[in-house]
Formats: structure tokens, C-alpha cells, sequence
């Protein structure tokens, strides 16, 4: 296992951009193979304010997400729809560049293969919140400082889908959203995301999923950011294998889409696990407990990306998808 010292003085050095933060200072794709024992993972960033996703590479555990809202240990899975739980000697603390794990079998077991993505929380790319449910209609502040593009909200103290806000999903982004746990179509319930989000606020209803009086939640904010490092946008596929190509004045590093008129898996792709540029594309998703899988997927380019998959998760003739992206280093 590489030094975790070392491991942080190779990160590229952690200072602003003008328009916002770096890449590094704020996301993170690592890699590792699984020892049964307590180890550390260098990250490079900031977890003290984090956002932690892990998912088994080559078998069928399902993906678990951590947050410093709930605390070390305290899990939820995207693929079911089960409350906060324990998971003992799992992510054990989260650090400034790196996360502690214990040796249980969804993050760290014997000669298992892992990817984990880390968000920190930081103006114009990324907030994580609690709250407590009013069962009235509400706004929440945020601190993203410009809107955000996509907002994943999961119930804590009962049973409840993970249900995902993208501001691109559908003539209504207040009143569509997709389950996390869920390849159908999207659900419409103006009760849920009332209204657009601002670059302030975001507005829930009294739909008990986001909103139940006296029920507990945990809020990731994703921002949209076209002169930073973020962007969540979407495009109308083509059908074809020389798919859409979408421009983000940028290569990305990591890639969500998901279909927003339609069926479609929630899609997990980054350049660290396999460079998307052939067959060799190494896709995750979400709503499964799926092991990765490699194709040709999408391209990554200098500019943005071009989807080459044809099928209905990617890249069905006049389907609208969604997208979250985030600029490489």
C-alpha cells in the first residue's frame, strides 16, 4: 500500500482558482484492494466535510455512501431503500486527506477490488446537510453560492427511496424526480421538489420522502457550475454509436447519467478505474449491486465527452438524459 504521506505530497498542490476550487482540492477517485484489515486511504482532500461513496469492483455487494452529517460507521445503500444504519468497523473516520476503514466486507475485504468517490463540501461544487421533516412546504439554505444541478436526498429514520432532483429532469425539475434504488421511469410529485432550486434555497413539499413532519434526512447538493469544475446538464440521444457529443469546454474525470423521460440505470463512470476512451470503458450503477462491467460506453475527450453505447441508458433516438460531470485534474 502506498505511503499515505507520500500518497498526499503527489496530489498536485491544493490552492483556489479564481472562479472556485480545483479538482483535487475537492474530489477524488480512489482505488484499492481490499486487506480485512484497519488501514488508511489517501484521498489528498479534506474529509472532515465529506461525501464518501465505495462500491466492490468485481462482486455483487452493494454500493454503501457515508457522510459527516451522519457520522463514521452510518451508511446507506442506493440500491435499497432501508433507513440509517450501523455498519461496524466500515468507514471508520473520515480525515484531512485521507478515510479510515475497518476490515467489513463492503469496503475492505481480503483481496477484494474497491473504487470510492469523494466529494468535500465547498462552494460551487458540493454541500451535505441534515434536517428535520416539517411535512409542510419549505425552503432550505444551501452553500453552493450557485444553483444546484442535482440533489440526491435520503430519509434517515424510516424506510424511503433516495430520490434525485436533477435540474435538467423533465418541463418540471420541481415536480420529477428518479429513485437512486430504481432503472423505471421518473416519479412526478409536485409535492417533492416543489420548484426549480436557487442558488440560495431549495424548496421541498410535504411529500414524506424529503419532507415527513418529524422525520430525519440527509441532503447532497451537487452545484452547476459552467465556469468551474462541475456541470449537470443533459442531452437527446441519437441511437447511434457515433453518439451525442456534448461540450463541456473541459475533460471530465467522473460521469453520472441518468435517462429523464424514460427507463434507464443510473450510470457511474471515471477515468480512474478504466480511461473511457474504447472497450475498455469500466461502468458501475447505482440502482444495482452489479459488478463492474467494461465496454464502449462514452468517450472522454479534451472538450467533454461523446456517448458510443447505444442502449436505453445511454442512448435511446430522441431520449433526453442527465448528467452530472467533473473536470479532470
Amino acid at each position: 500500500m502506498l505511503d499515505l504521506s507520500l500518497a498526499l505530497s503527489l496530489k498536485p498542490s491544493m490552492k483556489k482558482a479564481a472562479s472556485g476550487p480545483l479538482p483535487a482540492d475537492v474530489f477524488s477517485t480512489d482505488i484499492w484492494t481490499g486487506s480485512a484489515a484497519a488501514r488508511s486511504i489517501a484521498t489528498g482532500i479534506d474529509m472532515t466535510a465529506s461525501l464518501a461513496w465505495i462500491k466492490a469492483r468485481a462482486n455483487t455487494s452493494p454500493g454503501v455512501i457515508f457522510d459527516t452529517i451522519r457520522g463514521a460507521n452510518f451508511y446507506w445503500s442506493p440500491t435499497s431503500t432501508a433507513g440509517n444504519a450501523a455498519l461496524a468497523d466500515s468507514l471508520t473516520a473520515f480525515n484531512n486527506g485521507s478515510m479510515s476503514l475497518g476490515a467489513q466486507a463492503n469496503v475492505n475485504a481480503a483481496a477484494v477490488n474497491y473504487v470510492g468517490w469523494s466529494f468535500k463540501k465547498a462552494a460551487k461544487f458540493f454541500d451535505v446537510q441534515g434536517y428535520t421533516g416539517t411535512g409542510v412546504q419549505r425552503e432550505i439554505a444551501h452553500n453552493l453560492g450557485v444553483e444546484p444541478g442535482m440533489i440526491i436526498v435520503k430519509r434517515r429514520d424510516s424506510a424511503g427511496s433516495g430520490v434525485v432532483y436533477h435540474r435538467k429532469s423533465g418541463v418540471n425539475p420541481g415536480g420529477q424526480y428518479t429513485q437512486i434504488n430504481s432503472s423505471a421511469a421518473p416519479t412526478v410529485n409536485t409535492n417533492t421538489f416543489v420548484v426549480a432550486a436557487t442558488a440560495t434555497h431549495f424548496t421541498l413539499g410535504d411529500n414524506v420522502t424529503v419532507n415527513g413532519a418529524g422525520g430525519t434526512y440527509v441532503v447532497y447538493l451537487f452545484a452547476h457550475d459552467p465556469a468551474g469544475i462541475i456541470q449537470c446538464d443533459s442531452y437527446i440521444g441519437n441511437g447511434l454509436v457515433a453518439g451525442p457529443v456534448v461540450n463541456l469546454g473541459w475533460r471530465p474525470q467522473f460521469l453520472y447519467i441518468r435517462r429523464v423521460d424514460g427507463a434507464g440505470n443510473h450510470v457511474l463512470l471515471d477515468s480512474v478505474r478504466g480511461l473511457p476512451t474504447g472497450t475498455g470503458d469500466a461502468q458501475l450503477l447505482a440502482n444495482t449491486t452489479d459488478a463492474e462491467t467494461s465496454g464502449d460506453f462514452v468517450d472522454f475527450t479534451d472538450t467533454g465527452f461523446q456517448v458510443k453505447a447505444t442502449t436505453q441508458s445511454y442512448n435511446t433516438a430522441a431520449a433526453v438524459y442527465s448528467y452530472m460531470a467533473i473536470k479532470a485534474e
